[in-house]
């Protein structure tokens, strides 16, 4: 059976790029990752274009007031299609 949530001949596990930064003021890398799924209230958005911006750019140096843990992927900024719901 087809998952619903995903769509026509897209499949769960693909590889995808991101970029990760794995301490506080770490240069952000280039890694391969698996596809996240959305979750409840969440779309799946296959990026065309994205920014850093100036909250990234004091996520990287652990600077914001809101900091996820590290690693983490920044980006606050994207465009693209949505993939999956």
């Amino acid at each position: 059976m087809a998952d619903s949530r995903r769509p026509p001949g897209a499949r769960s596990g693909l590889a995808v790029k991101a970029l990760v930064v794995e301490e506080p003021g770490g240069r952000p890398a280039l890694r391969a990752a698996e596809s996240p799924r959305p979750g409840e209230g969440e779309v799946l958005i296959r990026v065309e274009a994205c920014g850093l911006n100036f909250a990234d750019l004091l996520m990287i140096e652990g600077r914001y007031q809101e900091t996820p843990p590290f690693p983490l992927v920044p980006g606050m900024e994207v465009a693209g299609q949505v993939a999956g719901l």
